[in-house]
Parts: structure tokens; sequence; C-alpha cells
């Protein structure tokens, strides 16, 4: 099926297939997830659009990382008070 599917796309570059899975109260979980891109004729060329692109990308990064790392201090100190409790 999924080369049926591709030859309909014009210009298709990319097809990512992510797959996540988790446990949620016992429950296995699984999602998947497509991300496709195709040829882009209006790339950043002119003028400080590239500069502006790439400032978006690391400001969309450094908010992903600070977003993780205080998921991470919060799993952490809900670990220690269980810990803690026990």
């Amino acid at each position: 099926m999924l080369p049926e599917v591709l030859t309909q796309w014009k210009n298709l570059k990319t097809l990512v297939k992510i797959e996540s899975e988790r446990i949620l109260n016992d429950e296995k979980q699984i999602q998947t997830r497509y991300y496709i891109s195709k040829e882009n004729k209006y790339r950043a060329r002119t003028g400080f659009s590239a500069e502006n692109l790439s400032t978006l990308r690391k400001l969309a990064l450094q908010i992903i990382k600070s977003q993780t790392a205080l998921k991470n201090e919060e799993l952490k100190q809900g670990t220690q008070q269980i810990i803690s409790k026990n």
C-alpha cells in the first residue's frame, strides 16, 4: 500500500514514521505518526531570512530542552517523595 500512496505525492522528498510507546495505568499505548515534506520552491535565500529561520530553530530547541529538563526534575522530585513515604 505504501508505494501506491507515495506515487500520488508529487515532489515528495521525505517521509518519516515515528512510533512512540508509553505505559499509562499499566496499559501499553502505541502511537504512530507520519510526517512528510516536499520540495520547497520558496527557500529562505534572500535578506536575513536564513538567519531568522536559524534563530527560530534554535529558540524552539531551547524551549523543548527546558521543558524536558523541567519534566525530568518533576519526575525526580516525585520519585524522591515516593521513596521518602516508604
